[in-house]
Order: C-alpha cells, then structure tokens, then sequence
C-alpha cells in the first residue's frame, strides 16, 4: 500500500473493495502508529446516495477509534492506498541487501553453479522474504495462506540462511543440512515444491550426499537441491 489522502475511507470517499472478504483483507493488514494490531469492530451498513456502505471501528493501542467506511461492490478490485493514520508491517521493516537480485549474483560470482539454476533462484527469494518479513508476513503473504510447518522454526530460520547467504544446497559440494529428512520434506513444502526424487550419491568429501529433486507449486520449474540428512533416518 501507498500512502494517501486523508479523505479516504471517510464518508465521502469510501474504501472500494470487493466483497466482505476484500474489506477484511484491507482491514487485516493493517497496523496502528506503534505497529501494533488494531481491534477490529463492524458496525452497522449505511445507505448513502443510493450506495450501501459497510462500517468498520478500528481502535488503535492508545485507544483512539476511527470509522472507517467501505464499498464492497467493486468485484476483483483491491485500494492499493493507505488510509490516513494507520501502517502497514512493510512500514517497519528496514530494508534488507540480501533481497537484492545483485546480492545472489556476486555469490554467485564465487562457485561454480550449475547451467540452469531457475528452480534454485526461486526459493532464494522466498527464503530471503522469510528473513527480512519474518514468519507472520511472509505466511499471509501466500496466495494460499500456506501453513508453516511445524517442526522448530530455528531450524527453518537456519536452513534459510543457509541458502541466502551461503548459496547451500546449489552445489554437492556444500549441501544444504537438515537434521531429520521429515524436516527436509517441511521445508520444501514452506517454499512451494514439491519433492520428486531422492537418491544418494557417492561423494569425496563425504561418505553420502544427496540429490533431491523438487517441482515448483505455481511456477513449475524444477528445484534440483544437494543436501545433508544423516543415513539412519532415511
């Protein structure tokens, strides 16, 4: 959301939505001065002008209310503008390098990647969304309001890291590691794949590493990712 006028969401210029599940998005993402969540009431509908509009009280953490009124018949349309007074959490989230496509490339610059890295390029991004958004964001970020899993998050947080910061996982050479293969399912479930193909491949420095191979959710391009998962779990 941007910023706007002050006008809207007040009588005369009401928050065009589509439907009571538009308003509630809006309203959900929402966050008063302190960044703190709001208390959401919905008021009764008002007729104005031939127009039925929805009213929605939001209390703010120091107790202040503001009406806040909506159109609800605007079908497919999402306010992209803020309304006045209010944040939203991209407001206090300081911004991170690692969510730079040039930060992947100068890795890159450093090892010898793979021809076709699309697959591996993709759930970089979404690791690096997970670390500068945290959790709460990034899982309403989700088309789908995918669930996080739920195994311990310092183990997520880790493996992401991982990836963004050390490209783990792209190479046999430095795979990423887990410390159980349920959460390795997990985490490729959290980044939209979906896991095809398992082997373990003899390896110089290694007793074992292991191949994984993944399809994308939406996008359909295939992850190939080289992990750690000790042998007596498999």
């Amino acid at each position: 959301m941007v910023q706007s006028n002050k006008g809207l969401g007040r009588l005369a210029d009401p928050i065009k939505c589509s439907g009571e599940r538009g308003m509630r998005l809006y309203v959900c993402a929402l966050l008063d001065e302190q960044g703190l969540p709001l208390t959401i009431l919905r008021r009764d509908q008002y007729i104005v002008e031939g127009k039925q509009l929805e009213v929605v009280d939001l209390t703010a953490s120091d107790g202040q209310v503001q009406s806040i009124y909506f159109d609800t018949r605007h079908t497919g349309y999402h306010e992209q503008r803020l309304i006045d007074g209010f944040k939203t959490q991209k407001d206090f989230i300081k911004y991170k390098e690692f969510t730079d496509v040039r930060y992947f490339n100068k890795q890159l610059q450093s090892i010898k990647a793979p021809e076709d890295f699309t697959g591996y390029f993709n759930l970089w991004k979404n690791c690096g969304v997970l670390l500068s958004f945290g959790p709460g964001f990034y899982a309403s970020y989700d088309r789908e309001a995918m669930p996080l899993p739920v195994f311990k998050m310092s183990e997520l947080m880790a493996a992401a890291s991982l990836v963004v910061h050390n490209l783990a996982g792209l190479t046999p050479d430095m795979p990423l590691p887990f410390s159980q293969r349920k959460f390795l399912m997990e985490f490729l479930v959290t980044f939209y794949y979906e896991l095809n193909d398992f082997n373990v491949y003899p390896s110089s420095a290694r007793d074992y590493t292991q191949r994984v191979e993944a399809t994308g959710k939406y996008e359909g391009d295939t992850l190939v990712l080289w992990v750690d998962v000790p042998v007596e779990i498999q």
